[in-house]
């Protein structure tokens, strides 16, 4: 764990299109929250969902400083765990970039889930870090 410290860079909070400003923008980040609305409403949007998360995890990949921390995020349902992290696996391949996951994510203990309604664990993420310079 990294602690600031007194004079440390402050954290900047940008509003904006997350492909225009990764095009425009040319820092390495540190820490990077990936968090998109949800992209597969139906199941028939799952294939164009997957492609819409993997080019958004590229450009994020191409854009991390060497031992970086990245939260990346799916709340589409129809998207399955698994299918996700390979999604963000494969992004992370096509930018060169080698990938741990640290941790797995879903909804915090204040959000259960019914038996009923298993749609309702449609929030997942990873806590990754990254190394390997971009390609």
């Amino acid at each position: 764990m990294r602690l600031l410290q007194q004079n440390a860079p402050a954290c900047e909070a940008v509003r904006g299109d997350v492909n225009e400003f990764l095009r425009a923008d040319t820092r390495a980040f540190e820490l990077v929250s990936v968090d998109p609305p949800p992209f597969a409403k139906r199941k028939r949007d799952v294939s164009a969902a997957c492609r819409a998360y993997k080019d958004l995890n590229l450009r994020v990949f191409a854009r991390v400083a060497d031992g970086a921390h990245v939260l990346t995020f799916s709340c589409s349902h129809h998207v399955e765990p698994e299918l996700f992290r390979k999604v963000v696996f494969s992004a992370a391949q096509d930018a060169g970039r080698e990938v741990q996951v640290l941790a797995v994510l879903g909804a915090p203990p204040d959000h259960p889930v019914s038996l009923r309604h298993p749609q309702g664990e449609y929030l997942k993420g990873l806590l990754l870090r990254v190394s390997g310079g971009p390609r």
